[in-house]
């Protein structure tokens, strides 16, 4: 399940790259866009570390793509789709690593359960940060910014601690 999952998230992302590089006629986005997601899926099937050029040029491509002007969605779910393939390819090397797991779905079943409550309180927190304008000083900024990171990462922990009781 967490391979498919890889492949779509990977696909996910090209694809709303190509898109909102499509839609402003940036068209050297579209092979950037297919190159990473090719370079990932390559890496991730040979089971070598040629994953970090696919996630450092989707990257990059997004960065670039957000510069110069592609449109705020297609940028914000190419890089939701990014983070998510990478979460996904981490997971994913840690249990080849490992070799024999017990549990093996439960582990992996837990593990998306997890992914998917990050993806939606990112991507709910990420809507409201790309429609709702709110002029804040830097301090405040940094302030919610710290706090945001401590509130999800103890959202993470009792998840994880109800993962273990069950």
């Amino acid at each position: 399940m967490a391979r498919r999952l890889f492949f779509v998230a990977v696909v996910l992302g090209a694809v709303a790259l190509m898109i909102g590089g499509g839609l402003v006629a940036r068209w050297w986005i579209l092979p950037l866009a297919v190159l990473s997601a090719v370079a990932w899926i390559m890496g991730r099937r040979r089971r070598d570390r040629m994953t970090t050029i696919g996630l450092v040029v989707m990257v990059g491509t997004i960065v670039a793509g957000i510069w110069l002007g592609i449109g705020r969605v297609w940028a914000w779910l190419a890089t939701l789709s990014a983070l998510t393939a990478f979460e996904l390819d981490r997971f994913l090397w840690q249990v080849e690593e490992a070799g024999e797991v017990w549990g093996k779905k439960g582990l992996e079943m837990g593990f998306l359960r997890r992914l998917l409550l990050v993806d939606l309180v990112g991507a709910a927190a990420a809507a409201v940060g790309l429609w709702v304008r709110i002029e804040l000083r830097f301090g405040w900024i940094l302030l919610a910014g710290i706090l945001a990171i401590l509130a999800l990462s103890q959202l993470i922990g009792f998840v994880r601690e109800a993962d273990e009781r069950s």
